[in-house]
This record gives C-alpha cells, structure tokens and sequence, in this order.
C-alpha cells in the first residue's frame, strides 16, 4: 500500500508539473514529455515496470480534462505503454544508453501511430481535430525531446539510485 501511495504521489507530482508549469513554457518546450521520460526511466532503467501505470494515468488524464491532442488518448498510451513493456522485457536492454533510446523511439512511435489512428477515426466521423500537419511537427518535436531528456535521465540516473533503494524498503 504505502508503494502505490508513493507511486501516486509521484504521479500526481509529475502531472502537475507537466500540465501546470511545463505546459506553460514558451513554444515547443511546453511539448516536454516530462512524465512519459520518467515513466520510462523509472520502468526500463530501473526494472520498476508498475511505472508504466503513469503513461496510462497521463491518457486518463488528457482524456478527462480534454487537454490531448487527439480524442481517446487513454487508448494511446495503453498502447503505448504495452508497447514500450514488451520492448523493454523481450527486445532491449534498459542497461545501456542505447535501450533507453529505443524504448523512447519506440514509445513516440507507437504514441504517433495510435494517434494517428485516432485523428484519422476522428476524421472520418467528422469530429472536429488537429490538422495532419501540425499533428506531424507537434510529434515530432515531442518524439525529439523525448529522446534527448530520455538520455539525459540516463546519463544522470545515479542521484535517482537512491531514491529507487528508498522505494524497495517501502
């Protein structure tokens, strides 16, 4: 009980953070993924896999207060979370930079492709969405940051060690 309390808290935590004050940054910095880069930090590089939970808290999220870019985007990142899991646990090594890496291209990728397939459905139903080319260039600034903080967390995940020790006493 007292994990999942933590893991919440973290989670309310990074959502705040990213819709309340990243989200806020002059043009294309509001698009950092911060929770997506700890989600895979805390999920790959660690071994905590319940940490993937947080992409599909963040789609729940987008989806209650409409704040995402497409409709549905709970689908998305379950998607993309399931993804991401099965990369990590049969494909990739979350040992080297390199995993990480993958794990993030991965994670954009199916995070494009699933929201694409929404936009696209949206489309056809005539439900008012984002145009294809700025949907493009949003994600694929998104997927360049993604990629960049998630090897900077990888190059600086040696402070975070030690709250991960402080997780498995818990």
């Amino acid at each position: 009980m007292k994990r999942f309390l933590l893991l919440a808290g973290i989670f309310c935590l990074l959502i705040s953070l990213q819709f309340g004050l990243i989200a806020s940054l002059p043009g294309w910095l509001a698009l950092t993924p911060l929770l997506p880069v700890a989600s895979l930090s805390f999920s790959i590089h660690f071994g905590k896999r319940e940490a993937l939970w947080w992409l599909v808290g963040q789609g729940i999220f987008l989806d209650f207060f409409h704040l995402g870019f497409v409709p549905w985007e709970t689908v998305s990142f379950a998607f993309a979370a399931a993804v991401v899991f099965f990369c990590a646990r049969h494909v990739f090594s979350g040992r080297s930079l390199y995993g990480i890496a993958a794990c993030a291209i991965a994670l954009q990728t199916s995070l494009f492709l699933s929201e694409g397939g929404m936009l696209f459905l949206a489309d056809l139903r005539g439900i008012p969405s984002l145009p294809w080319p700025l949907f493009l260039t949003l994600s694929l600034q998104q997927g360049m940051l993604l990629l960049g903080l998630s090897a900077l967390a990888f190059v600086k995940s040696a402070p975070m060690k030690k709250g991960v020790s402080f997780y498995e006493t818990l």
